[in-house]
């Protein structure tokens, strides 16, 4: 387990960006990191990562300060995807870049070249192994620094918005391919976003930071039901939740539990039709 206890972190000559900060995560679990910008996501993805040190509490990894753990042991154990790919990838072609940071562990020349060829098949890249970088799509991008992290084989991986400028069906492969290495490998995986539409379909639990506090935290259809939270985080409803809390406020449909999802709407709306 990836865990913070009562986080606090400052930048020098600043204030607190993050303060009094739980948080767990889980092997074989995707967790959402929400909240408005500037309320510290990115900065508590480094702190979970050994980037950064806190200023107060502690980060550990199954029990381990991660301070007391040496930087190659947190690395590959820990992964991280930055939100712009042009931060992490820096060869010419998707293999050569997928294949630096293995070679770096020092593993022998045939083993570097599996599990780069396992990682990029993984994520859909395996067509693009030789294409240059720069004639690679900005989705094709990420899913080329996604597997940079997983040929290292991590037990948690962190991504900072990864739907970020990625069109909704790239998004939605996105997010499915994180769903399948979570089932497979029991991966455990934070995301931090703003895709709030995204989060009760593929997301196990959520944390809500809000001024650098955790305000809540549970599996996603509790954690939407405190609709003031949301929205005094800047943040909104799932659209399928909003248009369900309009029908309800406005026409008297429903109830005041939200469906999230599509699915979940529908089987309400035809509950309806069956109470007529």
């Amino acid at each position: 387990m990836l865990r913070l206890e009562g986080v606090g972190f400052a930048y020098p000559g600043g204030s607190f960006v993050l303060r009094d900060v739980d948080l767990e995560l889980s092997r074989g679990e995707i967790s959402a990191l929400v909240g408005p910008n500037g309320c510290g996501k990115t900065t508590l993805l480094k702190l979970m990562i050994g980037l950064l040190e806190p200023v107060e509490g502690s980060v550990s990894l199954d029990g381990t300060p991660l301070r007391a753990l040496g930087e190659r042991e947190v690395f590959s154990r820990v992964g991280m995807v930055f939100q712009d790919p042009n931060d992490q990838i820096f060869l010419a072609t998707p293999e050569q870049d997928v294949q630096y940071g293995l070679t770096n562990l020092g593993l022998q020349p045939e083993e570097v070249r599996v599990r780069a060829r396992e990682a990029m098949e993984a994520v859909g890249i395996g067509h693009k192994s030789g294409v240059p970088v720069q004639h690679l799509s900005h989705g094709e991008k990420k899913r080329v620094a996604l597997a940079g992290m997983l040929a290292m084989r991590p037990e948690f991986l962190l991504l900072d918005e990864p739907t970020n400028g990625l069109d909704p069906m790239g998004a939605h492969r996105f997010m499915r391919t994180l769903v399948e290495l979570k089932g497979s490998g029991g991966m455990g995986i934070m995301v931090a976003t703003h895709d709030l539409d995204m989060v009760p379909v593929f997301c196990d639990r959520m944390y809500l930071l809000d001024c650098g506090r955790v305000v809540s935290r549970g599996e996603p259809s509790r954690v939407f039901q405190e609709v003031e939270k949301i929205r005094r985080a800047d943040l909104r409803l799932p659209r399928v939740a909003h248009l369900m809390e309009v029908l309800w406020h406005k026409d008297g449909l429903g109830s005041p539990l939200l469906p999230l999802t599509i699915g979940q709407a529908r089987r309400a709306i035809l509950g309806w039709g069956c109470r007529s």
